[in-house]
């Protein structure tokens, strides 16, 4: 069994990394915009210690463990559906995969703008510069966490702050849980979702797709 993964994200953020991380392929990761433009594909065998046991148990010819198959995409750009950057070529390189994971670099971004910022706010004449180190530094400690920029509890203020870093995290997001026909009730993936999403005030919609269309 095989599950395949497609693996995106706006250009320079880690995604050729993250691939060669998973799969130890050893494939260009620099950064400029478009390093990869033709997808990489690597195979990962799932470990699993059930398998061995029942292999000791049966003694089979041979043991064929299950496997995820990565696929590292082309960064994704403002206006690729009108032909910038590569275009919606990306769209094919996606349609047959089983999963998506999302690469984002805000922490990346964070850490830079503290940075930067960080002298200024030392001066003590620059009361804005001290107000973004507050709130960078508060965004910082969440990301940290592995937990979304979304999830804080942010004043109008410290929001205007932030809108110039365009952070993917401090993005509302949605969940759209897709279900089979009899699956809306006493559905444990779908209250997995729900309590998933609850963690950052998150909005759930459980749709059963295959009669929607």
């Amino acid at each position: 069994m095989s599950l395949k993964c497609g693996i995106v994200g706006l250009p320079n953020v880690g995604k050729s990394t993250l691939f060669n991380a998973l799969t130890k392929a050893g494939i260009a990761a620099e950064n400029y915009p478009f390093c990869t433009i033709e997808p990489n594909v690597g195979m990962v065998e799932v470990p699993d210690p059930r398998l061995a046991a029942l292999a000791q148990i049966v003694s089979p010819e041979r043991v064929v463990p299950a496997t995820v198959e990565f696929v590292d995409i082309a960064g994704l750009v403002a206006g690729a559906s009108k032909g910038e950057g590569l275009g919606n070529q990306f769209l094919a390189n996606i349609r047959e995969t089983d999963a998506i994971t999302h690469v984002v670099a805000d922490l990346g971004t964070v850490e830079k703008a503290l940075q930067r910022y960080s002298k200024a706010a030392k001066s003590g004449n620059d009361k804005e510069a001290a107000a973004l180190v507050a709130v960078l530094t508060k965004v910082q400690a969440q990301l940290d966490q592995a937990l979304p920029v979304r999830a804080i509890s942010l004043s109008k203020e410290e929001l205007a702050l932030l809108k110039p870093f365009c952070l993917i995290t401090a993005k509302p997001a949605m969940y759209v849980a897709n279900v089979k026909e009899d699956g809306f009730e006493n559905n444990p993936h779908l209250e997995a979702v729900k309590q998933h999403a609850a963690k950052e005030n998150a909005p759930v919609v459980a749709v059963c797709a295959a009669i929607e269309a």
